[in-house]
């Protein structure tokens, strides 16, 4: 969720980081001033299923319209959550995303877009769907993105904020930002058929997401759907949970109890719920910790994750593996290549599942993991020893690893497709399908 980008189209979606935004007057407060029948009609019709819950009731309504939250992530989880929260009627809800736009890929989850808004900016379009939903409440966008020097000032101006990011360095620069101002997080995450939800609070025996993961992850472990993959209802389970979760929060019914100090865990596999019991606040830790106070806007994110960039940017043909570049062809020269050449061996080392999706004509899937035990079995394949062995993946990084595995093995005539199969869609066929 880091970086700059100045795509937001319409002036009106926007906000400025830490310009505030106004704690009364919202277009959804409720009111009863010259209302001979109590509540506005519009505001009984609209919240009337909620209003009759006799721990919840007007009283409920009134401190969900005077809130505000703001919803970090327009994806998987942030779409069902903000649309939920927009139902509810909270009245101010800021929609934050580093500047993404829809794929189709993201309509099997991210409820919040829709296929005639592919190419269009996700805060844009989330922020279109929730003032559909509800024109009585405040919404509005913004495409810049969080970086450790905005953060403060962004979280500053919500009285509540949802996480609903997929990568480490959002995740610790919410919580540091969450901590430093006081905020209670409301934290997400889902991938495959699992994911978990909790709240972080202000209240002195919370842990902070630091007390949880005092160290970040190695880059090889961090998951994304786009890579492992995932069911679209599982992050809708838990936006939807992130959601009453805020709800609950902020409008106090009698009886609730929030997620504090728990965790649940959802496995769609098996359709179970797990509730787990959290650690209470960590004396040591550098953002909570007895005597601690993070300077966000200095930390440096990058090192302590032990990355250049975000976890969740694509990593097209970034392994920089140690492979002669003169054995890595461009798109367009590998095309050339495959034309020229008789009866070349094209081998594409994606998982089978991804193979059986799509690939190109006349391809043989060989996935990476099985490569080695097939050495020699693509020995007898080749029609001659000066057959071009051309290898492809997704994005050129496995493509890679295997041209080093099939070089040191003596295919001396092998070769790599830069940028894998997103290359080839960007540079020779855009029909190639894209996921």
């Amino acid at each position: 969720l880091l970086g700059t980008n100045d795509r937001m189209a319409d002036s009106e979606l926007q906000w400025t980081l830490g310009s505030g935004w106004p704690r009364v007057g919202r277009s959804g407060t409720i009111t009863t001033k010259d209302e001979p029948y109590g509540l506005p009609g519009e505001v009984v019709e609209r919240y009337s299923r909620q209003m009759l819950m006799p721990n919840f009731g007007v009283q409920g309504q009134a401190r969900l319209s005077a809130s505000s939250v703001v919803v970090v992530g327009a994806g998987g989880l942030g779409c069902p959550a903000a649309m939920y929260l927009a139902g509810a009627g909270v009245g101010a809800i800021g929609i934050i995303d580093r500047g993404d736009v829809v794929d189709r890929s993201n309509l099997n989850r991210q409820i919040g877009h829709s296929d005639d808004r592919v190419g269009e900016d996700k805060a844009v379009s989330l922020v279109k769907t929730l003032r559909a939903l509800n024109p009585a409440i405040d919404v509005r966008g913004n495409s810049i993105g969080l970086t450790p020097k905005t953060a403060i000032a962004l979280v500053s101006d919500f009285d509540l904020v949802l996480d609903c990011t997929d990568n480490p360095m959002s995740r610790y620069l919410l919580n540091d930002a969450c901590v430093v101002t006081g905020r209670t997080l409301v934290s997400g995450a889902a991938i495959g058929c699992e994911g978990q939800v909790t709240v972080y609070s202000r209240d002195e025996e919370s842990p902070c997401y630091r007390c949880l993961f005092p160290e970040a992850p190695p880059p090889s472990c961090v998951g994304t759907c786009d890579a492992a993959g995932v069911f679209g209802p599982v992050p809708g389970v838990i936006g939807t949970l992130q959601a009453m979760e805020t709800i609950k929060l902020l409008s106090r019914p009698e009886g609730s109890r929030a997620l504090i100090r728990r965790m649940v865990l959802y496995d769609g596999a098996d359709c179970s719920f797990r509730t787990v019991k959290l650690r209470s606040r960590s004396p040591s830790c550098i953002a909570c910790g007895d005597g601690a106070r993070i300077d966000v806007a200095t930390f440096d994110y990058l090192a302590f994750l032990g990355c250049s960039i975000s976890g969740s940017e694509k990593m097209s043909d970034r392994a920089r593996l140690p492979v002669d570049p003169c054995h890595r062809l461009s798109p367009v020269d590998f095309r050339a290549t495959l034309r020229s050449s008789t009866c070349p061996l094209l081998i594409d080392v994606r998982p089978r599942s991804q193979f059986l999706m799509c690939r190109l004509p006349d391809s043989r899937n060989v996935p990476l993991s099985e490569l080695p035990g097939q050495l020699d079995d693509l020995r007898r394949s080749l029609v001659h020893p000066e057959t071009p062995l051309m290898v492809v993946c997704r994005r050129g990084n496995d493509s890679q690893r295997a041209l080093t595995l099939l070089l040191d093995a003596g295919f001396t005539n092998a070769w790599d497709l830069i940028g894998g199969l997103d290359g080839w869609r960007s540079e020779c066929d855009p029909s190639f399908p894209l996921y």
